[in-house]
């Protein structure tokens, strides 16, 4: 008898201690903060068809911010949005993506279609958008909170080079436009926050 009391106060006591850690992982949780508000605006994306702030209503949305001549962090950007995207595919229509050109200049339309053709993308669920320079700066600059320029610098022989900077971050976007998270994805533990923030985002909304 007392050996199955002793059996019992063990499980109790493990129990306990299960729904108590299950309650402190449920009370640290918080909600991802609301970091801002996308205004409304209009773009063009690979296809040429017009996208507008509307695309992001109902929908969790990761975006960043590339261009089609860039040697440096660029194509990690797009490769860590294709791995997100593949990652997601099971969640469907819930979450979509968006790479928004900082070079509008160069990249029209068609360059963007090459550029995904050419990096094997699937458009699906994700488009890439170019517009005329002063509305890329203003989504870019004030929508998203994010910085970007160009420069030019002059080289002893042949044409300058062109410098552009831009944000490195994947933002993600709510359903109702909330700017929720700013996260580089330099390396795996970085794309796995994104990913895992997208998934709350997900499953507070739907």
């Amino acid at each position: 008898m007392k050996a199955l009391i002793k059996i019992l106060t063990i499980l109790l006591v493990s129990l306990g201690a299960v729904f108590l850690f299950r309650g402190s992982f449920h009370l640290g949780a918080k909600p991802l903060p609301i970091l801002g508000s996308l205004e409304p605006f209009y773009l063009r994306d690979q296809a040429a068809q017009r996208v507008t702030s509307d695309h992001f209503s109902g929908k969790v949305t990761v975006v960043d911010f590339i261009f089609t001549r860039c040697p440096g962090i660029c194509p990690l950007l797009t490769q860590r949005m294709a791995e997100l995207e593949r990652r997601t595919r099971d969640l469907g229509s819930q979450i979509q993506f968006i790479s928004i050109s900082v070079d509008p200049e160069n990249d029209i339309p068609l360059v963007l279609k090459a550029y995904t053709e050419k990096q094997n993308l699937n458009l699906m669920r994700w488009k890439f958008l170019t517009g005329p320079l002063d509305s890329i700066e203003k989504v870019v600059v004030e929508g998203f909170r994010t910085q970007m320029g160009k420069r030019h610098i002059a080289t002893e022989s042949g044409p300058d080079l062109l410098e552009i900077t831009h944000g490195e971050n994947f933002i993600l976007v709510d359903p109702r436009l909330n700017l929720r998270l700013f996260h580089k994805v330099q390396t795996d533990d970085d794309l796995q926050v994104v990913y895992k923030s997208a998934l709350r985002l997900i499953k507070e909304s739907f």
